[in-house]
């Protein structure tokens, strides 16, 4: 018994020190598409990720931009297409307090105006 119990105070600690966090925040990013009139429909929902590792603060890249690549890339917008309510969400886990994992989502809805 009194082996066990350095163990498991032992093992606590090496769990308390390895915490992990997560972060999120969420932007919405004005098109410029005004859609007050009822001369559109609705098309489908794109999706566009991301993911960046940084170490000590180092590394990592350009998310948001990534993401916005990505979600025009599975837009395939055709003619009098456009995005709207466009959405941007950040999450990052910090792990041991020196890796944090950034992961950025953008999404859209995709409406086509009338002729």
């Amino acid at each position: 018994m009194k082996r066990i119990i350095p163990i498991i105070i032992v093992a606590a600690l090496g769990f308390a020190a390895s915490g992990c966090a997560t972060l999120s925040s969420l932007n919405a990013i004005d098109t410029g598409t005004a859609v007050s009139a009822a001369n559109f429909h609705y098309v489908k929902s794109v999706v566009g990720q991301s993911t960046s590792v940084y170490i000590l603060g180092l590394a990592g890249g350009d998310d948001a931009g990534k993401a916005l690549a990505h979600l025009k890339e599975s837009a395939d917008l055709q003619d009098n297409q456009a995005l709207a309510n466009v959405a941007v969400v950040n999450t990052q886990r910090i792990v041991l307090g020196i890796i944090i994992r950034v992961k950025t989502t953008v999404t859209a809805d995709v409406i086509e105006f009338e002729r």
